[in-house]
């Protein structure tokens, strides 16, 4: 990745805030454009709560020709969890927001998460932590 950020503990009103603090970092580093970020909205209120993957866990993200730039992630834990309007996993506590230029780097991502995702005692670790650097250096 050519970017990395991470965010904890960060206070959202609801799933529309999340996306955009999520992926703030990576637009004032000019990694994406504004319009990667509005096309992840329409994206979730088109098709659903469509990031959420695990529970509590959203992944957003867009297509390459939406406005990305460069490879980019961050993570971001939530204050107070927020619903994405996925029954099942609702409320979200974490927000991975990616930008990958290719299908390569998004998969090579997606096995990072993964991880993440299938071994509940990381994503403890991720929520439980203070340390922006350590979470940056283990998990992305």
């Amino acid at each position: 990745m050519k970017y990395k950020e991470v965010i904890l503990n960060k206070k959202c009103k609801n799933w529309v805030e999340a996306i955009k603090e999520a992926a703030a970092p990576l637009l004032n580093q000019n990694m994406i454009s504004k319009k990667y970020i509005d096309t992840m909205i329409d994206y979730n209120k088109k098709y659903n709560a469509y990031f959420v993957i695990s529970e509590s866990i959203a992944l957003i993200h867009a297509r390459p020709e939406d406005g990305v730039i460069n490879n980019c992630v961050t993570l971001m834990t939530l204050k107070d969890p927020v619903n994405f309007g996925n029954k099942e996993n609702d409320p979200v506590k974490v927000v991975i927001c990616l930008a990958s230029v290719d299908t390569n780097s998004h998969l090579e991502f997606l096995k990072k998460i993964m991880l993440i995702i299938e071994n509940r005692k990381f994503y403890e670790e991720i929520i439980t932590s203070s340390d922006e650097k350590y979470i940056l250096n283990k998990f992305l």
